[in-house]
């Protein structure tokens, strides 16, 4: 009897921990949060951006090599000559999935890989933006906005704050003519 509950303990939890993984690929906003998380670096140098994609394939690098860790449970039951650390390591992670019921380890690798993806979108919008400095910034804007749509609610937010403090103020700010072209452009 309590083998039988536990085989059907451990099949929901495998089935949820599939469902989890399927949630997160096709309704996790990735993309959403990686634009949320670097629009910051629109109005950064190229220096900075480059710090921010070496920093973010740092963290790539690791996660990489913490999947790879989390594999050697398998490996090192096939694998005779594993090392005694390999073992430990094999140990203790096939004790987390007994404890979490098969959902644990799946669950981990889902979140992950969720974060991969986050750091891949963060590269790929990291590169749709216009160069620094560039006297063309209209034309830039455009091509940003086209290639991000999303974006629209988060400049809209940040453009039009600015915009109208800048006219409230009464000031007349160098910069109030570039927030009316951007702002022409959400609108």
């Amino acid at each position: 009897m309590d083998d039988d509950l536990a085989r059907l303990l451990r099949g929901e939890a495998e089935h949820l921990a599939s469902d989890f993984s399927a949630v997160c690929d096709s309704d996790f906003p990735v993309r959403e949060m990686a634009e949320a998380a670097n629009i910051k670096y629109l109005h950064e140098d190229e220096s900075a951006r480059e710090m921010r994609r070496e920093q973010i394939r740092a963290t790539k690098s690791m996660i990489r090599e913490f999947l790879q860790l989390m594999d050697v449970s398998t490996a090192s039951k096939e694998d005779e000559a594993s090392t005694s650390n390999d073992n430990k390591l094999a140990a203790g992670l096939e004790l987390f999935q007994l404890c979490t019921h098969g959902f644990g380890m799946k669950a981990v690798a889902t979140g992950l890989h969720t974060l991969m993806k986050f750091l891949d979108a963060s590269l790929d919008f990291l590169s749709t933006l216009p160069p620094s400095g560039n006297s063309n910034t209209n034309l830039n804007m455009s091509s940003l906005l086209e290639n991000n749509p999303s974006l629209l609610s988060l400049l809209n937010k940040e453009v039009f704050a600015a915009a109208a403090a800048a006219v409230a103020s009464g000031a007349t700010s160098p910069n109030l003519p570039k927030y009316r072209i951007i702002r022409d452009q959400l609108t």
